[in-house]
C-alpha cells in the first residue's frame, strides 16, 4: 500500500466516522452522543496532522480551526459529567456531609447549561453549514492525493510504501512524548497536559497504521500507550475538577465552602495518586516499544 492509498483509506473513515457522530449528536445531544462526536473530531484531526507533509490539502487551516472551535464548545459538559459522576461520585462516604448535595445540585445546573450550550451549537448555522464542507473537503482532497497528485516532492512521497512513511510518523510522535516522558516526575501541570496531547496523538498515530505495523509488538505497545493515556486523562480530570468546584464557590457563595473544600483537597489526593501510576505506566510502556 502506497501513502497515497493509506491517505485515501484513514481520511474516508475519519470523516465518515465525524458524519455518522455528528448526525447522532445532532438527533440526541446526551453525554455519549456528544462526546463521541468530540472523539470523531479528534481522530480527524489527528489524520490530518499525521498526513500534513505529504498531502496536498485545500482550504485546511479553515476547516481545521472550525473543528477546533467545536470541540471546545462540546467540551464543556463533559467536564461537568466528569466533576459530578467520577470526582464527586468517588468521593469517600466518610467525607460527604450536608453541604455535598448543594454543591451537586449547583453543578448539575451547570451541566445543563453546558449540554444547552452542545444542543446550540449543534443547531447553528456555523456547524451545519461546516458539516457538508468537511465531507467535500474529504472528496476533493482524496481525489486530488490518489488520483492528480501534482508534480514534485509531495508527489513522490505519496507513492512511497507507506510501511516506512508510517514507522518515521511514529518514531517523530514517540520522540516528542519521551522528551517530556522521561520526566515524568517533575512535570507541572502545564507539562503534564502537553505530554497527555503528545499520548493521544501518538496513539491515533499507531492505530491508523497498526496494519502495517509489527503485529503482537505494536498491540502490546498500543495496550500500554492506552493505559498511559487513560491516567493522563484522570489526572488532566482531576486538575479541571478543582477550577470547577472553584467556580461554584463564585457562584454558590459561602454556603457551599465546606463541601467545596472537602470535594477539591479529595480532587487533589487523586491526582497525587494518579501521578504515581504514570511513572510505573511511563516504564511500561518504554519496555514495550516496538521501534
Amino acid at each position: 500500500m502506497t501513502v497515497g492509498a493509506a491517505f485515501a483509506l484513514i481520511m474516508g473513515n475519519c470523516a465518515d466516522h465525524l458524519a455518522v457522530s455528528a448526525k447522532c449528536a445532532s438527533q440526541s445531544p446526551n453525554p455519549q452522543t456528544v462526546h463521541q462526536l468530540r472523539v470523531a473530531i479528534r481522530r480527524l484531526r489527528a489524520a490530518v496532522s499525521d498526513f500534513r507533509r505529504t498531502a496536498q490539502y485545500k482550504h485546511r487551516p479553515v476547516v481545521l480551526t472550525k473543528l477546533r472551535a467545536l470541540q471546545q464548545q462540546l467540551g464543556g459538559a463533559r467536564e461537568w459529567d466528569v466533576l459530578i459522576d467520577e470526582t464527586i461520585g468517588s468521593t469517600p462516604r466518610r467525607l460527604r456531609g450536608r453541604g455535598l448535595r448543594q454543591v451537586v445540585k449547583a453543578a448539575e445546573l451547570q451541566r445543563t447549561q453546558g449540554y444547552d450550550r452542545a444542543r446550540a451549537a449543534l443547531e447553528d448555522r456555523g456547524y451545519t453549514d461546516l458539516l457538508p464542507r468537511v465531507l467535500l473537503w474529504k472528496k476533493r482532497n482524496l481525489k486530488l492525493n490518489t488520483h492528480h497528485p501534482a508534480n514534485g516532492i509531495q508527489s513522490g512521497a505519496l507513492y512511497r510504501p507507506v510501511g516506512e512513511f508510517a514507522a518515521e510518523l511514529v518514531r517523530e510522535r514517540r520522540k516528542k512524548a519521551k522528551k517530556l516522558g522521561k520526566k515524568i516526575r517533575k512535570l507541572d501541570l502545564k507539562q503534564l497536559h502537553r505530554l497527555r496531547i503528545r499520548v493521544k496523538k501518538l496513539r491515533y498515530t499507531v492505530e491508523f497504521f497498526g496494519d502495517v505495523l509489527p503485529g503482537l509488538r505494536t498491540e502490546r505497545y498500543l495496550s500500554a500507550l492506552k493505559k498511559l493515556q487513560q491516567v493522563l486523562g484522570t489526572a488532566h480530570d482531576t486538575i479541571v475538577a478543582v477550577d470547577l468546584v472553584t467556580t461554584l464557590e463564585k457562584i454558590e457563595g459561602k454556603s457551599v465552602e465546606p463541601a467545596a473544600s472537602i470535594i477539591r483537597n479529595w480532587a487533589l489526593e487523586c491526582h497525587k495518586r494518579d501521578r504515581k501510576k504514570l511513572v510505573a505506566l511511563w516504564r511500561r510502556l518504554e519496555k514495550h516499544d516496538f521501534n
